[in-house]
């Protein structure tokens, strides 16, 4: 009887297990996959499909009211925001090399690091707002100018 316990647990164990296996299986990752998913976790650039998402779905609500809410909440769990991660992997991957990888790791475990990684979205946010005022301003300088020299815009 013993020999039969000791042999049902590994199997019982491997059946509740197989399920999470049944499919594709996912290549293990490299170690340098591992220190961009790291870095992306320490910048909260991980989180930012998640966040898109949010936004994207606010704004698809907002614009069509008709719409239940059942329908959203369905779409939502259909979507896995980290499937942007995994888009966004093998840039990094292409651009940055070991060495910079574990620079970027340590500088965002600092508190230094931490701290910009708190700030950068602020710091998006309101250069964005910067951004479009300063092209709203160019662009209202070169209609001014191409006024001055007798050029008209097209009707």
């Amino acid at each position: 009887m013993r020999i039969r316990v000791r042999l049902v647990v590994p199997v019982i164990l491997a059946l509740m297990v197989a399920p999470s296996m049944v499919g594709e299986a996912a290549p293990a990752a490299s170690p340098k996959e591992v220190k961009i998913r790291q870095l992306l976790q320490l910048t909260g650039a991980a989180q930012l499909g998640t966040q898109m998402m949010d936004q994207m779905m606010a704004s698809f609500k907002a614009s069509m009211p008709e719409v239940p809410a059942e329908f959203w909440s369905e779409f939502r769990r259909e979507v896995k925001p980290g499937d942007l991660e995994n888009l966004i992997v093998p840039i990094y991957s292409k651009h940055l090399s070991d060495l910079d990888l574990d620079g970027l790791i340590a500088f965002y475990s600092s508190p230094l690091g931490q701290k910009l990684s708190r700030e950068m979205p602020s710091i998006l946010q309101e250069s964005v707002v910067v951004g479009q005022a300063w092209g709203r301003s160019l662009a209202q300088k070169a209609a001014d100018r191409l006024q001055q020299k007798g050029y008209k815009p097209a009707a």
